[in-house]
């Protein structure tokens, strides 16, 4: 059927109805041009509103789990600087506000290596916002573990502080090009829709969040700060507390979140022992009783070298060691290396820590009694 459209023809038809009937109405001219004209008015919108929608689908990419590390799907055929993608889901099953609920996907996601801007429209509907390994198409991985729990409170403020980071240049480093570190921070929907935003680079990446050009470290900065103020109002459920050696360097894979302060508390601590050839001997998992020596020994011993200047600390002075690689798992699930200066003398992360030699014996570390 041919859309009926008002033209002058209607009007003239509409003007001569009008002057025939009774009584005689002078107001009712007006009326039928403003209805030609409301009709054309329609008909401009309904083509603006077509043209939005149409661009909207040709830049919405679907990305969910199929993006593994053997997949060689990217979104590069589509748009190969946009990598907020959204995923569908199930509207009937809401999302939980646990923060260790929804965890990350077994392989890294897939993100352009493609250095330019990626979208994000963060909604008013955030169930939770979780950080998750990424994986430059095919090429090199994220270095680290994501934290386990996922940003579930003060959503408001995040958002609000995203959007006072000034504007980042569209070029921030130009003349070189760091190794990139990618990642993909999920922002999960009440309803389980989750957007993935995703770059390959971190100190020199830009991103769009609502159509404003950030910087991805200012991006991640925000998140880290969010997270933290979140872990002092809740406790740690972290269940997962296996550590494993690789390898590969390092033989643990460190946390994101990976700072320590004097109330930190550990679950898990590994050795991953090598020969004087690099050659890997069976690991070394730290016992109950040890990790509870661990921390009694940590909320006694750990000196904050921002504060204080270290202790000169060598139980072997006559002999040389071999650092043994030491990782330790805060009760958050990030891990830590434990980085051996000399025997019986650590620093994890700011810290010195001198274990004692009770800790020493428990744990298997280096040691030759003098």
């Amino acid at each position: 059927m041919k859309d009926q459209r008002p033209d002058g023809r209607d009007v003239d038809r509409i003007r001569e109805m009008l002057e025939r009937a009774a009584p005689q109405d002078s107001r009712a001219l007006g009326r039928a041009d403003a209805v030609v004209r409301r009709g054309r008015r329609a008909r401009t919108r309904h083509g603006v509103v077509g043209a939005v929608a149409v661009a909207v689908a040709a830049a919405a990419v679907i990305v969910g789990p199929q993006f593994v590390d053997s997949s060689p799907v990217t979104n590069e055929a589509t748009n190969p600087t946009n990598s907020a993608t959204t995923t569908p889901s199930n509207p009937a099953a809401p999302v939980s506000r646990d923060p260790y609920a929804n965890p990350c996907p077994n392989t890294p996601v897939v993100v352009s290596s493609m250095v330019g801007n990626v979208a994000l429209r963060l909604e008013s509907d955030v169930a939770m916002i979780r950080l998750c390994r990424a994986r430059v198409e095919g090429w090199l991985s994220s270095p680290w573990d994501p934290p386990a729990d996922a940003l579930v409170t003060g959503l408001d403020s995040f958002a609000a502080q995203l959007a006072e980071l000034p504007a980042a240049d569209p070029d921030p480093c130009p003349a070189a090009r760091p190794t990139p570190q990618p990642f993909a921070l999920q922002i999960i929907g009440s309803a389980g829709a989750t957007q993935t935003l995703g770059s390959a680079l971190t100190a020199c990446g830009v991103v769009t969040v609502n159509s404003k050009l950030v910087s991805a470290e200012a991006l991640l900065d925000v998140f880290k700060q969010a997270l933290t103020e979140q872990r002092g109002a809740l406790e740690p459920q972290v269940t997962d507390t296996t550590l494993e050696c690789r390898d590969t360097r390092p033989f643990v894979r460190l946390g994101w979140m990976s700072d320590v302060t004097t109330d930190t508390s550990f679950v898990a601590a590994i050795q991953c022992p090598r020969t004087s050839e690099g050659d890997a001997v069976p690991p070394d998992p730290a016992s109950d009783a040890a990790i509870e020596l661990l921390n009694q020994a940590w909320a006694a011993n750990a000196r904050d070298l921002r504060t204080v200047k270290p202790v000169h600390v060598d139980l072997c002075p006559t002999a040389f060691i071999l650092p043994t690689p030491t990782f330790v798992m805060t009760s958050w699930g990030d891990v830590v290396a434990m980085r051996m200066v000399a025997c019986g003398n650590y620093r994890l992360g700011p810290f010195q820590f001198l274990p004692s030699l009770e800790l020493i014996t428990a744990m298997s570390l280096p040691y030759i009694p003098q």
